[in-house]
C-alpha cells in the first residue's frame, strides 16, 4: 500500500532538489518592504538558513528605499529623486551609511537567534561584510546631477568566491567604496543583478512585494523574455544578465515559504527565467520506462495511443526519446525504423501540465534529427486524433496503401488510422 504521509512525499519529492542544489551560487535580494516586517523578515531568514545549511552558496543584496527616506527625513535632509533613481548629497552619506551599518547588525543578530529546532547545533553562519563591489558615479544624466549615486563599476569576483568557499554568506552594502576612495551610494537591486552576472550565478532570487512583480508565465527562456521587456521597469535588466546567470526567479516576498516551494517543487510558485532550455530530450533507458508508462497510459485509456505492455516498451526503449524536466518525464517518442529508407513516429506524448510549450515540436524536431543520421529519407505516422497538429509539423495524408510493405502488412484497419508522410530530403517524393 502505498504510504500517503505527507511528510513523507514532501521528503521525497524535495530530495533531488536538496541533492541538485547543492554547491551551487545563488543571489537573493530582498526588498525594503520585507526589511520592515519583522515577522516575515525572520521566517524568511530562517529559510535561507535553512538553504546555506543545505549546501547553498548565498549572497545577500537588500533594499534600503523606505529605511532612507525615514533616515533622511529625521535627520533634516532633503529626499531627492529623479523617476525612481535617488539622488544622493555628500551630506546624506553619514546617515546612509549609518542606517546600512544598523542593517547589517540586525541581520546578523537574527541569523545568530537560535531556534527550538536549532538548539544544539552547529554556530550560525557568518554574515559577512566587505567591499564586495566598486563603485564609479553615475554622474550627470540628461542635465540632473546625481551626486553620490553610484553604478557598479566592479565586482570583486574572487574575494566573493573566497568568502563563498569558507560557509561565509556575503552581505552587498548600500554604500560602496570607489577606486579613488569616495564613497557611493548603490541600488541593491541594480547589485544584486551585477554580482550574479558576474559570479555567473546558478540562481539570482528576487523577493519582491507582490505589486512590484511583472505578469509573466510561470516559465520562459532568455529569448521570450527579450521579447517582453517592455511590459515592466524591471525587466530590462533582467534581459541584459539573462545570459550570464542559469535561473532568475521572481517571488512574492511576503507569500509563507515561497522560497522552498520554488526551490524544492516541481514547478515552484513563481516565475523563472531560464537562461538554456529548462529541460532535457535524451535517449530514454530501462530506467525510464515506469515513467514513460504513467505519461502514456492515459492516452491509452482514451485510445489516443495503441496500448503497450511494459515487456513490449522494455523491449523497445532503445528507439525512444524522453524529455525530462527535474527528474521528471514530461514527454516521449519513438523512432521505429521500417526499412533502410522510411521510419515510423510512434507514441508522441506531452504531460498535459507542459503542453502549448513547444515540447511536443521539439521532440518531433529531435526524432527527425535521430532519423536523418539514421540516413532514412522519410518518416510515417499513424494518428486518430492529432492530425491538425502533425499537419502543422509538415506532414501530409496518405493513404494505408503508401506504408511500405513491412508496415503496410501490420496496419489495423478496425482502429482507422489517418496515415501521414513527411519527407526528409527535397529529392524524395510520395
Amino acid at each position: 500500500m502505498q504510504n500517503q504521509d505527507p511528510f513523507i512525499q514532501a521528503l521525497r519529492q524535495a530530495s533531488p532538489y536538496i541533492l541538485g542544489h547543492r554547491g551551487r551560487t545563488c543571489v537573493v535580494y530582498l526588498p525594503s518592504e520585507l526589511i520592515d516586517d519583522e515577522a516575515m523578515l525572520r521566517r524568511t531568514l530562517q529559510d535561507l538558513m535553512l538553504l546555506h545549511s543545505l549546501g547553498l552558496r548565498l549572497i545577500l543584496a537588500t533594499g534600503l528605499r523606505h529605511q532612507f527616506d525615514r533616515v533622511l527625513e529625521a535627520a533634516g535632509e532633503p529626499v531627492l529623486f529623479s523617476g525612481q533613481q535617488r539622488i544622493t548629497p555628500a551630506s546624506a552619506l553619514p546617515h546612509l551609511a549609518g542606517e546600512t551599518g544598523r542593517l547589517a547588525s540586525r541581520l546578523q543578530a537574527l541569523v545568530s537567534c537560535r531556534t527550538e529546532s536549532q538548539e544544539g547545533r552547529s554556530l550560525p553562519p557568518v554574515i559577512a561584510l566587505g567591499n564586495w563591489v566598486i563603485a564609479q558615479p553615475r554622474g550627470v544624466l540628461q542635465g540632473i546631477d546625481y551626486q553620490h549615486t553610484g553604478r557598479v563599476r566592479k565586482v570583486q569576483v574572487e574575494a566573493i568566491e573566497a568568502a563563498l568557499a569558507q560557509g561565509q554568506i556575503p552581505l552587498l552594502t548600500a554604500v560602496t567604496p570607489s577606486f579613488t576612495g569616495e564613497l557611493f551610494n548603490l541600488n541593491a537591486l541594480e547589485q544584486a543583478c551585477a554580482v550574479a552576472s558576474a559570479l555567473q550565478a546558478d540562481k539570482l532570487i528576487l523577493l519582491l512585494p507582490e505589486a512590484d512583480l511583472p505578469e509573466l508565465p510561470r516559465q520562459l527562456n532568455a529569448r521570450t523574455l527579450q521579447q517582453l521587456q517592455h511590459r515592466h521597469w524591471l525587466l530590462p535588466r533582467l534581459a541584459e544578465i539573462s545570459g550570464n546567470v542559469r535561473r532568475i526567479h521572481l517571488l512574492n516576498a511576503f507569500a509563507e515559504g515561497a522560497l522552498l516551494k520554488e526551490l524544492f517543487t516541481l514547478d515552484g510558485v513563481g516565475s523563472l527565467i531560464f537562461a538554456d532550455r529548462y529541460h532535457e530530450i535524451r535517449q530514454a533507458t530501462i530506467d525510464d520506462v515506469g515513467g514513460i508508462l504513467a505519461l502514456i497510459e492515459p492516452l491509452e485509456q482514451a485510445g489516443v495511443l495503441v496500448r503497450r505492455e511494459r515487456e513490449k516498451l522494455e523491449a523497445e526503449i532503445a528507439n525512444f526519446l524522453v524529455v525530462v524536466r527535474d527528474s521528471h518525464i514530461i514527454g516521449s517518442a519513438a523512432l521505429y525504423p521500417i526499412d533502410d529508407h522510411a521510419g515510423e513516429i510512434a507514441c508522441l506524448a506531452v504531460d498535459p501540465d507542459y503542453r502549448n510549450q513547444g515540447i511536443g515540436a521539439e521532440l518531433l524536431e529531435a526524432l527527425e534529427a535521430r532519423a536523418r543520421s539514421l540516413r532514412l529519407d522519410a518518416l510515417y505516422l499513424l494518428t486518430t486524433q492529432t492530425q491538425h497538429w502533425f499537419v502543422q509539423q509538415g506532414f501530409r495524408e496518405v493513404g494505408p496503401e503508401a506504408l511500405p510493405a513491412p508496415r503496410q502488412a501490420l496496419y489495423n484497419r478496425q482502429r482507422g488510422s489517418h496515415v501521414y508522410f513527411k519527407p526528409l530530403h527535397q529529392e524524395t517524393v510520395q
